[in-house]
């Protein structure tokens, strides 16, 4: 009895799936597809895009990029100099390998000074404002005229108008990496000192005409400020 119930249920299913594979006929309204072919209508979107714009639009923000962060300096009223005893302070505990555990060597918090054993003099960093055609001639005439070895930095302006002029790679002051030098006015010659293990910093005011602003300083063969020999009478 079951034989036969198997058979005559894979018969009937065979007789509806070949019914199934024949024409029927058409039944009801039917009507025609309105909606646009979706390959169309991105055909379309693209040719209404203006692809010359935006590659003006992008070189354009590239010409006149800024970071966001850009470190702005205020422009320097006096000459002086000054020195930055920096001081970096672990944000985790530096752990070693000892007979396969890790033991802490210096502790989360532990503050030391970095420039205490810096050994060789790394370059200097000369920060000035780009869009400041007095110190960009300042820095043309006792620095670049001079080859005073540098980095220049700028804390305002345009990186490649500044480029342009001074015919000299030059980068943005921007991040946190500048914080520890105590920046404070553009114009500023930062370098370390070994002996003290301090950044010292140099600042150029500078007067109506663009040279230096002092009656205390001069500039060193090496465009560094020098106090002014005191001459006496005798």
């Amino acid at each position: 009895m079951k034989v036969k119930f198997l058979i005559l249920f894979f018969a009937m299913g065979w007789i509806f799936s070949s019914y199934s594979s024949e024409f029927l006929g058409r039944f009801g309204i039917v009507y025609e597809i309105k909606e646009r072919d979706l390959i169309e209508e991105l055909y379309e979107a693209a040719r209404k895009v203006d692809y010359e714009k935006i590659r003006k639009d992008f070189k354009k923000k590239i010409l006149n990029y800024q970071p966001e962060n850009l470190i702005r300096l205020k422009k320097a009223k006096k000459t002086e100099i000054y020195f930055v005893d920096y001081e970096y302070e672990l944000p985790v505990d530096v752990k070693i390998p000892v007979n396969g555990e890790w033991k802490v060597l210096y502790k989360k918090g532990f503050k030391f000074k970095p420039l205490k054993f810096v050994k060789f003099k790394p370059i200097d960093l000369l920060i000035f404002d780009g869009s400041d055609e007095k110190q960009l001639s300042f820095v043309k005439k006792y620095f670049i005229d001079k080859k005073i070895r540098v980095k220049y930095v700028i804390c305002d302006g345009n990186y490649r108008e500044v480029m342009k002029k001074l015919k000299v790679p030059v980068y943005y002051l921007f991040g946190k990496m500048f914080e520890p030098m105590g920046l404070k006015y553009s114009i500023s010659r930062v370098s370390v000192d070994l002996k003290q293990g301090k950044f010292r910093i140099d600042v150029y005011a500078l007067d109506e005409k663009g040279n230096l602003l002092s009656k205390d300083y001069i500039l060193n063969k090496d465009s560094y400020l020098e106090k002014k020999a005191i001459s006496g009478k005798n």
